[in-house]
């Protein structure tokens, strides 16, 4: 029997058989139902359980990192003759993007780490900041690798200071003592930070000096300690309180090797095979440009953290020649107030590859880079030597880039914007054009 409709109204006795009257397939109807409710409240409970596994077991995982959470030791005696903080970020804003985090951990255990476990001098506190989210694996790797170092910090925290004008605030005045005592700190010896962490004041006796470190760029073995050394002869120390001495001073270097993630080079066919394997050198010399890795801002005696300016590396030159004398660092002549780092071939070694937030340099042009085998040889023995980097780790860096370069481009496409990085439209255009490349040389 066909099913009859009278105008938008179903007669359920009249328009269905009578083995299947309304009743009937309304039975059939609940059992469905119920049976389709216990399923999914079933999907619901075990979502809800998988759930708070990966809540409590990321949670464990993270405090069974968790060293403390420090608190400043108004009792400390400091040994040092200064404060010497080094501020490193690492995927702050940005920890769920897997892949880039991978990437960056292994720039990080490359080119940045062994610059700075074999300072010569371990007079300093380094503070790498990353997200409070960061993925588990990458942070337990990440913290294993901090841990043999007691003056090495891993803090889970966003926040930064002084990176330029809209960021203030520093070690001198307590702002950055009291974004740790927020924090989850991971590794580090405790006492060390706190002792540290209590001596903020203008009025206490030791200079201050903080360094600006990426983690994906390294510094000369012998860079922070030439920092120091310079800090105490030049900044104001209770007892040292001439006119010769500064209130506060900048450092920072003009001078920098790179290395380039390289899979294609289009040069002199006898070093191609090597510059792609180890990835390609580009030595770089500015004339009035501060680069990022080395920036260091001193605060004397008597000084608080805002009465020393604040300017991105880009303008830090120019903007303190421009400083009338009167307002400058207490130095006969203002432009004294900032010094440049120049004793080493090159005071630093940046990394260029797909993980920049900015993709600043990224593309290799043969023209640019070292292309005679000498000359490139020369600059692996050097950055062996002086930065302490593994040859055989730079090969790998270059396969792990070249077999992941998809998903890493893909992440930091996704990364870009996110608060305190780069929000370029030429960055988007790069990772847009690489991952489209990308996907054709796979398909192809």
């Amino acid at each position: 029997m066909k099913r009859r409709l009278t105008g938008h109204v179903l007669n359920p006795e009249e328009a269905l058989p009578v083995h299947e009257t309304q009743e009937s397939k309304y039975k059939d109807k609940r059992r469905l139902s119920a049976f389709t409710l216990a399923i999914r409240c079933i999907g619901s409970v075990l979502l809800f359980i998988y759930l708070i596994y990966r809540t409590v077991n990321t949670s464990q995982h993270q405090h069974s990192l968790l060293s403390y959470i420090p608190k400043a030791n108004e009792q400390a005696v400091w040994e040092w003759p200064l404060v010497h903080i080094v501020n490193t970020r690492f995927m702050q804003e940005q920890g769920n993007l897997t892949a880039l985090a991978k990437a960056r951990l292994a720039l990080f255990q490359v080119f940045c780490l062994p610059t700075m476990r074999n300072q010569s001098t371990q007079q300093f506190l380094w503070i790498i900041k990353t997200d409070p989210n960061l993925d588990p694996d990458v942070l337990a790797a990440l913290a294993e690798e901090l841990k043999p170092f007691p003056n090495f910090f891993l803090v889970a925290s966003n926040n930064n200071f002084r990176i330029n004008e809209d960021f203030p605030g520093a070690w001198r005045d307590g702002a950055e003592a009291q974004d740790l005592s927020r924090s989850l700190v991971y590794t580090g010896d405790q006492a060390l930070l706190e002792n540290a962490m209590a001596f903020h004041r203008a009025t206490d006796p030791y200079p201050v000096i903080e360094t600006r470190l990426d983690s994906d760029d390294g510094l000369h073995l012998e860079y922070l300690k030439a920092v120091q050394d310079a800090a105490i002869d030049i900044l104001k120390q209770p007892g040292n309180e001439e006119e010769s001495r500064a209130s506060w001073m900048y450092w920072c270097s003009r001078r920098h090797v790179e290395w380039h993630f390289a899979e294609k080079l289009q040069g002199n066919e006898a070093i191609w095979k090597q510059i792609t394997t180890f990835g390609a050198f580009q030595g770089i010399q500015h004339k009035n440009l501060c680069i990022t890795p080395g920036i260091t801002v001193g605060f004397g005696y008597g000084v608080s953290e805002k009465d020393v300016p604040v300017y991105g590396h880009h303008v830090l030159v120019d903007k303190i020649r421009e400083t009338p004398n009167d307002e400058a660092c207490g130095l006969p002549d203002h432009n004294d107030c900032l010094q440049f780092v120049e004793g080493f071939v090159f005071e630093a070694i940046r990394s260029r590859s797909p993980t920049s937030a900015g993709m600043l340099k990224v593309d290799v042009n043969a023209h640019e880079v070292a292309t005679d085998a000498w000359l490139y040889f020369a600059y692996l023995n050097m950055v062996r030597d002086k930065f302490s980097i593994q040859i055989q780790q730079l090969k790998w860096m270059n396969e792990y880039l070249s077999e992941n370069l998809l998903k890493i481009a893909e992440d930091n496409l996704v990364g870009q914007c996110t608060t305190g990085h780069s929000c370029k439209d030429d960055a988007k255009a790069s990772l847009n054009a690489l991952i489209a490349s990308r996907v054709n040389s796979t398909l192809s």
